[in-house]
């Protein structure tokens, strides 16, 4: 019996010791460290490290995006792709060993959408007179969205559905084009993230008209027309015709013939014509200025009227001091702030004749070329200047028959800054030769009245200088920038640089909060008759009615007028204003008329 029990033995231990053999080689598999990542959107590379008892293990990344890079015994690289889209997306990555396997959770964000509105509206926004209903696609991120008239809302109306916006745009019934934006918001206005803008143009209703005679209420040195079609004027009465002090009386004119000057935009006067006393004229619709004279029988001028066709009708702002105040600058084709289109027209003090500003808003060089006019056929007409070594030019008669001509005073301009000579110089060409006459508290009294050389249009004179008086705490210089009467455009509740947008927007009654905005024009310098180291969008310069002090050493013979600034000659901060400075009648200014 023991030699039988020893045999049983020896095979038992076998068994034994092949069990535990063949128990430590199951393979073993696990992750050492994190199981699962959140990344960012953009490509990365992950070392997945591994706890196994074997090197032969496999790996499933589980999406086309993940990759594996390399491997080691215990390591796996894998390259996770770019998301080029904007949503998250997972993956699970396995590691199989035998029986053995390990998860790895991967989720890769999307990448950053940035706020957007796109916006496409039927026919771009252009309608024909008799109106329409557009549709306007909307796409957007975050995808709500809202709709806001900004501008136009007497002729637009609105209606949101899910993804489209119908705008409906009424009959035009004036013979003028009208325009009207819509802002859409994404996802509202008080948000504020992003938006888009749609742009509506309406062509004007096709009128025939019926001559009209411009001045058969009142003539004047300027008329103000609305629409395209023929007009006509009285052509033998010099600006309004009205006799004041220190003029001598305004004689009849005996014209026999009429042309056209200058005009700002090729085709905006067709045709021009005289017959029996009477100047006729056809306008296009293109709005702009112009200048029409009247000639003798050898084609010499004999006097000359500005047409003045803006874009937007002028209207009257109430001032504190009871001036009604034109809403934009003689000239101009709009009040609108910040635009070229504000800036008008300049004029050498006491002329009648306007000369076109800068073509830019800002920019003002050495020399800077005046905006370009033309004569009837589309040639450009050049703005002359008088000699700069000579006063012979420097006559009344002279620049009657030279409105194109820019007079110069660089020959006598130490003793003399007027555009006429000395002997010449008249105090009352634009009417109000008291004009610096203050009462005990102050106030400047006389207003004076309207000449036959002002240059505005009927019903409206060159101002006072009561009427743009309280632009600053004093009347006259004032450097402190919290102090100026202009408006807080931003609302940050202070007076700054972010409050100027190529002028001010200044208050003409500040109680009653009526403002409006006065462009930095520039000015045409006296001494070259030209626009010469003008500083347009730098510089605002504006006439009163009103001569210098007759005492005044520094500037002889000036004039009156409102001047800004925030930069020098060398670009260097100038902010200063002052509602009550003196320049040279040579240099052009603009001017901003006041009901009469």
């Amino acid at each position: 019996m023991k030699t039988n029990l020893h045999i049983f033995r020896i095979p038992l231990l076998l068994l034994l010791i092949v069990a535990a053999c063949t128990k430590e080689k199951t393979p073993s598999l696990s992750i050492d460290g994190k199981t699962a990542y959140t990344l960012e959107s953009g490509s990365v590379r992950l070392n997945i490290k591994l706890i196994a008892n074997s090197a032969d293990w496999t790996c499933d990344t589980g999406a086309d995006w993940i990759s594996l890079l390399s491997r080691e015994a215990a390591q796996a690289t894998l390259l996770v792709a770019e998301n080029p889209g904007f949503d998250a997306r997972e993956a699970t990555v396995s590691f199989r060993a035998g029986q053995a396997s390990a998860l790895v959770a991967v989720t890769q964000a999307g990448k950053a959408r940035t706020p957007f509105v796109e916006v496409s509206v039927t026919g771009n926004g252009d309608v024909d007179a008799a109106g329409a209903t557009l549709t306007a696609t909307v796409s957007s991120w975050p995808e709500e969205w809202e709709p806001e008239i900004t501008s136009g809302s007497e002729i637009l109306t609105i209606a949101k559905e899910e993804h489209t916006l119908k705008i409906t745009v009424l009959p035009n019934t004036e013979d003028k084009p009208r325009s009207g934006r819509i802002r859409v918001w994404a996802p509202s206005k008080a948000a504020g993230l992003a938006f888009q803008d749609i742009a509506i143009s309406q062509k004007p209703l096709d009128i025939t008209y019926q001559e009209t005679d411009l001045s058969e209420t009142a003539t004047s040195n300027c008329y103000l027309i609305s629409h395209k079609g023929p007009y006509s004027f009285n052509a033998k009465v010099r600006g309004n015709g009205k006799t004041v002090t220190g003029l001598s009386a305004p004689t009849a004119l005996s014209p026999a013939g009429a042309k056209l000057v200058w005009q700002s935009a090729k085709g905006m006067i067709s045709a021009v014509s005289y017959a029996d006393g009477v100047i006729h004229f056809t306008a296009e619709r293109i709005n702009g200025n112009a200048l029409i004279a009247a000639t003798d029988a050898s084609g010499n001028i004999i006097w000359s009227w500005h047409i003045w066709y803006p874009a937007d009708e002028p209207s009257e702002l109430s001032a504190a001091t009871g001036d009604k105040v034109m809403s934009m600058n003689l000239g101009a084709m709009t009040g609108e702030t910040g635009t070229l289109g504000s800036y008008g027209l300049l004029y050498q003090w006491g002329r009648k004749d306007p000369f076109p500003g800068s073509p830019v808003m800002h920019g003002g060089s050495v020399y800077t070329p005046n905006a370009p006019v033309y004569d009837m056929n589309g040639a450009t007409v050049k703005i002359e200047a008088s000699n700069m070594y000579s006063t012979t030019a420097n006559t009344l008669a002279y620049s009657i028959a030279h409105p194109e001509t820019c007079l110069s005073n660089n020959y006598q301009y130490t003793s003399c800054r007027d555009w006429l000579t000395p002997s010449e110089s008249n105090d009352a060409l634009w009417g109000n030769p008291g004009g610096n006459t203050r009462n005990s508290s102050g106030t400047y009294t006389q207003t004076g009245s309207k000449t036959y050389y002002d240059p505005c249009p009927a019903g409206w004179r060159v101002p006072a200088l009561r009427t743009f008086q309280g632009f600053t705490p004093t009347g006259g210089y004032c450097w402190t920038l919290s102090e100026f009467n202009v408006v807080d455009v931003n609302g940050d509740g202070d007076i700054t640089l972010d409050d100027w947008s190529d002028g001010w927007q200044i208050y003409l009654d500040k109680k009653n909060n009526v403002s409006s905005y006065f462009p930095a024009t520039t000015r045409y310098d006296g001494q070259y008759a030209m626009l010469m180291g003008s500083m347009v969008g730098l510089w605002g310069n504006y006439w009163y009615n009103t001569p210098g002090e007759n005492t005044d050493t520094l500037v002889p013979y000036g004039a009156r007028a409102v001047s800004f600034s925030i930069k020098d000659y060398n670009g260097t901060d100038l902010v200063t204003m002052s509602a009550l400075s003196t320049g040279s009648r040579a240099d052009a200014y603009a001017v901003r008329c006041i009901k009469e």
